[in-house]
């Protein structure tokens, strides 16, 4: 498996690059570290800057001299981000660092369409500098052929043991579910479904359930029926009261009308919740 890591070293929060480095230490993956730079975001500046000894004050840097002051700083800043958490891994963890000028929407929908399996990793807060709004976030997620995991600003790695799946109980998503399955059975978590049994009575359900159990064949699988009402509500409730280390989001298709597929709950979701979220985008 190859870890992406979209680098939040320019906005105020902090960092989840150590979280994507213990993952991958984790995983024993290989990790590229992705930064990218929106020329969108960097017109002319003034060359004001106290470090600039070569321009003189009041001048505008060009925008190739824009870019390749920009490239070096966050090269200087990446260096001391990974040298600082080399000596805490203390595994020898191979990471390629990728500084561009581009937008990160075709990075991800273009550079770095692997594969199904591949994994991307995010800091569901914004910075301002590479992504603008989660709304902006999820688009990207949603364009990545893989499986995208959003992840607290600050978060502390820990092997994933509870992991939580917000589902109708229908058969549509377990083609999906297989490939997430790869990813968690490095953890060996209780899965625990929970959604709307929608008219399914507890023959079906549990026949629903065995079916899962054989997809999630590394982890022990349970479900659980919330009352019919407001189900986002009820799972946000849910999710704040068990705490699971991870919240499984599969989005489906415009086609499926679903509420709890749609971008409007994974929102919601990231700004209400404090867990990591592995979202993947159920493909036409």
């Amino acid at each position: 498996m190859k870890i992406t890591i979209i680098s939040d070293i320019k906005g105020n929060a902090e960092s989840i690059i150590p979280y994507g480095l213990n993952l991958a230490k984790h995983l024993e993956a290989e990790v590229d570290l992705v930064h990218v730079i929106d020329s969108r975001m960097a017109q002319g500046v003034s060359s004001i800057y106290a470090d600039s000894q070569s321009i003189t004050p009041g001048n505008k840097f060009s925008h190739a001299e824009i870019i390749a002051r920009e490239k070096q700083q966050v090269a200087e800043k990446i260096d001391q981000v990974l040298s600082k958490e080399a000596s805490k891994l203390n595994y020898p963890l191979k990471v390629n660092v990728d500084i561009e000028e581009n937008s990160i929407e075709n990075k991800i929908a273009n550079g770095l369409n692997a594969g199904a399996s591949s994994l991307m990793v995010i800091n569901k807060e914004t910075d301002g500098a590479i992504f603008e709004s989660q709304k902006e976030m999820l688009g990207c997620c949603k364009a990545f052929n893989g499986i995208s995991l959003l992840v607290p600003s600050g978060e502390e790695f820990q092997p994933i043991s509870n992991a939580l799946l917000p589902t109708d109980f229908s058969d549509e998503e377990f083609d999906d579910y297989r490939n997430v399955a790869d990813f968690l059975r490095g953890f060996h978590p209780v899965v625990n479904a929970v959604g709307l049994a929608n008219e399914k009575n507890e023959d079906e359900l549990q026949q629903w359930e065995k079916k899962l159990s054989e997809i999630f064949k590394h982890s022990a699988v349970n479900h659980k029926v919330l009352t019919a009402g407001d189900f986002e509500a009820q799972f946000i409730d849910f999710v704040e009261l068990i705490e699971p280390d991870l919240t499984l989001i599969f989005e489906r298709p415009r086609n499926f009308i679903t509420s709890l597929f749609k971008k409007e709950f994974v929102l919601k979701i990231l700004e209400q919740t404090h867990a990591p979220v592995l979202y993947y985008s159920m493909k036409q």
